[in-house]
């Protein structure tokens, strides 16, 4: 009877330190919880706040914006090529009107 009494008092303070060890977890657990929400809505409000920028730059003219497009730069490079092809087709007409004369 003397040794089922002490191994359950030895339990019973077992059971005690677990139970202090689950409630701190579950307290953790809950801050990270709201930790993780406060995130998420900051990582919605950021992808929101990009999307409007993005949105604007579509508004703003070419001119005045800070950044190209890949659509408009490859556009801008095709134009640059086509007159420096045209440039180099006039040289070579000039040169064969020169050589001519």
């Amino acid at each position: 009877m003397d040794e089922l009494s002490c191994e359950k008092e030895v339990l019973q303070g077992e059971l005690d330190a677990v139970t202090q060890a689950k409630i701190r977890l579950e307290e953790k657990n809950k801050d990270l919880e709201d930790e993780l929400k406060k995130v998420q809505a900051e990582l919605g409000n950021s992808k929101h706040k990009s999307k409007t920028e993005n949105e604007d730059d579509s508004d703003v003219p070419t001119a005045q914006r800070k950044r190209f497009t890949r659509v408009e730069m490859a556009r801008v490079l095709m134009e640059r090529n086509q007159y420096k092809e045209r440039l180099m087709e006039l040289q070579e007409a000039v040169r064969w009107t020169e050589m001519i004369r």
